[in-house]
């Protein structure tokens, strides 16, 4: 959590999902796993929730913009997930909400879509394995492959239906995301709701495997191996040179009425100079509009 968020905490609440699903949360069937709303309002604390992609650069950024800006209140809770921050930010519980994948046309009506970044993303695990390649990656979810090369049972770990790291495989890697659309509709897999619980798995089961953001990697610091893809290393000058496809885009999302000074004073830092030195390793800075990817 950011400095502020930290020493705020008290602010944050923690409600089971299921009083979320009653407004539409993204798994009604999440057994009991908590997520972050906010109590009452401070109408002077900048409050950014959403995608936990990108969580750790994002709080990298506030950290930053304190630093020049040390009477600026921000909070960052733990992720609610892309559609809960909109949700959130239609209700008026929050300024911004961070998003990791593109809005549907209903999502974009009213509001206002600044690009953040784009994020690499690889497959990641503890054992001390090179790369896989796709194939080996859709039994793994298919539960074909049983073992790593060093005996460890492989523990697939995936995100719920409907997440933005399933569109991600699903749009890049169409064999392993039809593998993991049949485990999530067989319950055959464990599931990781937030980018943190999958994280904490991979970090203390053994054999765990599952695609987490490089920005966690980098900024967080935990002792994960990021996986090659088809033999390509998910590297920044890969991804720029389209040969490493996994990459996320990152949005932060405003009220079309609602942008308050803070909220653009925020926007204004992160896609300045200022921040450049962040945008760096599996960190790339947005594609203007009519890029080509470059």
């Amino acid at each position: 959590m950011c400095r502020s968020g930290r020493a705020r905490v008290g602010r944050v609440v923690m409600v089971l999902a299921a009083a979320l699903s009653s407004a539409g949360c993204d798994d009604a069937r999440r057994p009991a796993a908590p997520a972050c709303v906010l109590e009452a309002r401070d109408p002077g604390t900048l409050v950014i929730a959403g995608s936990g992609s990108g969580l750790a650069l994002l709080r990298g950024l506030v950290r930053r913009y304190q630093d020049s800006h040390p009477a600026a209140r921000i909070e960052v809770p733990e992720s609610i997930g892309t559609s809960g921050g909109l949700r959130a930010l239609r209700d008026g519980a929050i300024d911004l909400a961070l998003v990791s994948r593109p809005l549907t046309e209903a999502e974009r009506a009213g509001v206002t879509v600044t690009p953040l970044a784009r994020v690499l993303a690889a497959f990641a695990t503890r054992v001390r394995v090179e790369g896989l390649d796709a194939a080996a990656l859709a039994e793994i979810s298919a539960g074909q492959r049983a073992r790593w090369p060093d005996g460890t049972r492989v523990v697939p770990f995936v995100r719920q239906a409907g997440d933005s790291a399933n569109t991600l495989i699903a749009s890049h890697l169409p064999e392993v995301g039809r593998a993991i659309e049949a485990a999530l509709a067989s319950e055959r897999l464990p599931v990781a709701y937030t980018d943190q619980e999958l994280e904490a798995a991979l970090l203390n089961v053994d054999g765990a495997i599952g695609l987490i953001d490089l920005a966690t990697l980098r900024l967080d610091g935990p002792a994960l191996h990021a996986l090659a893809l088809d033999g390509v290393a998910p590297e920044r000058e890969a991804a720029l040179a389209g040969r490493y496809p996994l990459v996320t885009p990152l949005a932060l999302v405003a009220r079309g009425d609602a942008l308050t000074p803070a909220a653009r004073g925020f926007l204004d830092f992160v896609a300045s100079a200022a921040a450049d030195d962040l945008f760096v390793g599996p960190v790339l800075r947005p594609l203007p509009v009519g890029a080509d990817g470059r």
